[in-house]
């Protein structure tokens, strides 16, 4: 390769995503690609102050379990926190990309999900493997919390469509 013009030739320098218009089924496929991965490497890499940071986002829902609003935010500020701890620039800057849509997956499940305490002690059993260091149940825990998000999301999308 002479030259880098080539590759910038009507190529875009920015994705647009309009987070109106996204379908969170499929957001929720690549959060399950992403996701258990992120915890895995969270629990090999984390360092005692992002620890903390997960720390605090669980103790805060598990103080106000039936607060949505709080469920809605520090859902966020969790799952964000494990990204943070799994040290890979890439997967940062994919979830910063990611994140308007982030909070408007989590908006509708957190104030839809039939039981709020149920993602709160999931996102316990993730933050224990992650102390404890252990990238494999880290990794399964997640999967089973993004499945339990999907079974909420397809019940409030198919609750939307007959109202």
């Amino acid at each position: 390769i002479k030259s880098r013009a080539g590759l910038s030739g009507g190529w875009p320098s920015q994705v647009d995503l309009d987070a109106r218009n996204i379908d969170l089924i499929e957001l929720l496929e690549v959060r399950k690609m992403i996701e258990p991965t992120a915890a895995a490497l969270s629990a090999a890499r984390r360092n005692d102050k992002q620890l903390a940071a997960m720390e605090a986002s669980v103790v805060a829902q598990e103080k106000r379990p039936d607060d949505r609003e709080n469920l809605v935010r520090y859902d966020y500020l969790f799952h964000e926190a494990i990204v943070q701890a799994a040290g890979n620039h890439v997967l940062q800057d994919v979830a910063r990309f990611l994140s308007p849509l982030l909070l408007r997956s989590r908006k509708l499940t957190g104030r839809s999900t039939p039981n709020p305490r149920i993602a709160i002690q999931q996102h316990r059993i993730i933050l224990e493997a992650i102390r404890r260091r252990d990238p494999d149940i880290a990794e399964q825990a997640m999967r089973t919390h993004l499945q339990t998000v999907g079974l909420d999301l397809i019940s409030q999308t198919d609750s939307q469509k007959r109202s």
